[in-house]
């Protein structure tokens, strides 16, 4: 298991796993009719479901001494998202390279993001010195090596 994933560590300890048995299905039912469940065994399916959804792989689902053990692979944290931030920032080094006059506009197109977010990272980088203004309002950017 990655730490990426997520398991849940009841389900993983074989002497906790209990066997489930619908000992109440009068009360099962009841839900059903006020709508708290919609059918039994469509857990999985949702899960399933939702996963792909949300863009994630479907989960992993194991039988496990009468238990069932459900591994989930969680969405991007803001650390991961961060990483791709700085490869925004690379290609957009890349994109003015080719063509120094390329507008914010363009690099948003390019790139699939917001003009904000270009904006943003062309800031972060010409405090880092990594690109520099030459010209105004029709001039262009250069890319420092």
């Amino acid at each position: 298991m990655t730490s990426k994933n997520w398991r849940n560590p009841i389900m993983s300890d074989p002497s906790v796993c209990i066997r489930f048995h619908p000992w109440f299905k009068a009360s099962a039912q009841v839900c059903y009719w006020v709508g708290y469940i919609d059918s039994w065994g469509r857990g999985i399916e949702k899960i399933t479901d939702a996963c792909k959804a949300a863009g994630l792989p479907e989960p992993v689902i194991e039988e496990n001494t009468g238990g069932v053990a459900v591994e989930l692979v969680k969405a991007p944290t803001s650390e991961e998202l961060g990483n791709q931030l700085g490869n925004t920032k690379e290609r957009i080094l890349v994109e003015m390279k080719s063509n120094p006059k390329i507008s914010g506009a363009q690099l948003a197109e390019l790139l699939d993001v917001s003009t904000t977010a270009i904006e943003k990272n062309i800031m972060q980088l010409r405090d880092h010195g990594l690109i520099k203004r030459i010209g105004g309002t029709r001039g262009h950017c250069e890319v420092k090596e």
